[in-house]
């Protein structure tokens, strides 16, 4: 196979080292695919435009089509790209002349970028589906504990009484925002920048608009230097993978913390922890502290390819070869993280017992209390705010609950404090330290009250299913796109 088809300007061979040093034909593996549907909606178009026969067509549309189940290939290892080892390929089935008609009106330059743009569009819907269906795992769930009592935390101290399936709903909505994100990012990566050429063009007779259709894209990057030399797209992606990365990370640390010894409210499946090789009470909730881990990595890959950037020259330069593996590590570890988390929540064990337990004895009811007294007595809230405090310190020096205080000794703080009398009654005192009915009295919207959680999970659902059905369309239209070209090879491959 002809080697350095692209080496006419220098007199020898690379050297082995600087030819390895260069080579991306490892990384390429992930965009190998999307080069040749990229190429056969280019020699389909070149045809069209009168630049190729429609034998010659024939002939280097079988050569492409026998490549596309065999890589990676063994005899790689000493071209620079899979642009190379691509074009080489097909040369050596169809001859050095009609080989030599392949790339023409086209640069590796747009060729890389077109097939990154077309390898990523499909990798941000694997992503997409997998958010869904874990949004929707998370509402399951949500509907479930929708009256599960829990702890609400701030500075990660007991600040609020709350619901599982309302914390739920929380998470449910920062996936929901970032399947927007995507969304939107779809829009931009699917434009198609082929036939900018190296930089300026091409005087060839191309059309543009042709390939764009054919390969599924929704319109052009139109000026040729923006086709060859931004990858804002790429930063964009990166930044976005990071996010969501980080979002699957907080929620990993929640899981982590509370299915402790100390906290035991929930426990993970054992199909989704691990052991000790030497401990053998050990239950490790590995899965997602890999998952933790991974946002890190994630994150420092979405900082690299910003540093690679930002001091570019305006134009194509070798450096944003090393955009590819960066970005491939951010999705594939995404979206496996995002499939841990779906099974983690889908087994999920949550002891309600211990959880609704943990709420009662604890001060976090000390904000009902407070605004009981404004509610009730009258108090301004910065009085009843004062009041409480001072029950709280209270009860933490006697050792005991908050409602385990009594309800003369309420109005005896009352008198001491603030000089004011009250008289509360016990069965009131009763109510206020009941946790299921504390949730009950939230009034603002998208508070954990019941018919408020009940209100967001309808809500959701619709949400939802108005991003699978976008989805879906989304999905369908590409691979409309791509069936139809893939019927147009085969028609030329019959000689219809």
């Amino acid at each position: 196979m002809k080697k350095g088809i692209y080496r006419s300007r220098l007199g020898r061979p690379a050297q082995k080292e600087a030819a390895a040093f260069m080579s991306s034909l490892k990384d390429d593996e992930w965009i190998y695919k999307d080069d040749i549907l990229g190429t056969e909606a280019h020699e389909i178009m070149l045809h069209e435009n009168g630049l190729l026969e429609k034998k010659e067509l024939k002939e280097i549309l079988r050569a492409l089509e026998a490549l596309l189940p065999n890589y990676p290939p063994s005899n790689t290892t000493d071209f620079e790209d899979i642009h190379e080892f691509i074009e080489s390929s097909i040369t050596q089935k169809v001859g050095d002349e009609l080989g030599g008609k392949i790339h023409t009106g086209r640069s590796r330059n747009d060729q890389v970028s077109v097939a990154i743009r077309m390898r990523m569009r499909t990798e941000i819907n694997c992503l997409s589906k997998g958010i869904l269906q874990f949004v929707e795992e998370l509402l399951d769930k949500a509907e479930i504990h929708a009256t599960t009592v829990n702890i609400l935390y701030t500075h990660t101290q007991h600040a609020q009484v709350g619901t599982f399936g309302h914390y739920l709903l929380c998470q449910a909505d920062i996936f929901l925002r970032d399947l927007e994100r995507l969304k939107e990012l779809y829009r931009r990566v699917n434009m198609s920048p082929l036939g900018a050429a190296a930089i300026g063009g091409t005087s060839m007779k191309i059309d543009r608009n042709r390939t764009a259709t054919l390969l599924g894209f929704d319109g052009l990057v139109e000026n040729s230097i923006d086709c060859i030399s931004s990858r804002d797209v790429i930063l964009e992606c990166a930044a976005i993978l990071a996010l969501i990365a980080t979002n699957l990370s907080r929620v990993a640390e929640d899981l982590i913390l509370w299915s402790s010894s100390e906290f035991r409210y929930v426990e993970l499946a054992d199909e989704y922890a691990s052991t000790s090789s030497i401990m053998p009470q050990k239950k490790n909730p590995c899965t997602i502290e890999l998952v933790r881990g991974k946002a890190g990595i994630v994150q420092g890959h979405m900082m690299g390819l910003f540093s690679l950037t930002k001091g570019l020259l305006t134009g194509y330069n070798r450096d944003l070869q090393e955009m590819k593996p960066a970005i491939h590590f951010a999705f594939t570890a995404v979206l496996s993280s995002l499939e841990i988390m779906k099974g983690a929540f889908a087994t999920l064990k949550v002891d309600e017992v211990r959880l609704d337990g943990e709420a009662k004895n604890s001060h976090a009811l000390a904000l009902d209390l407070a605004e009981t007294l404004v509610t009730d007595f009258g108090f301004t809230f910065r009085e009843s705010h004062k009041m409480v405090g001072q029950l709280v310190a209270t009860s933490v020096k006697k050792g005991i609950a908050l409602n385990r205080l009594s309800a003369n000794e309420i109005s005896s703080t009352a008198r001491k404090v603030l000089g004011k009398q009250i008289r509360m009654k016990p069965e009131q005192l009763k109510k206020v330290f009941n946790p299921h009915l504390s949730i009950e009295r939230r009034r603002s919207l998208g508070s954990p009250s019941i018919g408020e959680v009940k209100r967001m999970l309808g809500d959701r659902r619709q949400i939802l299913d108005q991003h699978r059905t976008s989805y879906n369309l989304q999905v369908d239209r590409l691979e409309g796109f791509l069936d139809i070209l893939s019927k147009r090879v085969k028609r030329y491959l019959g000689g219809t």
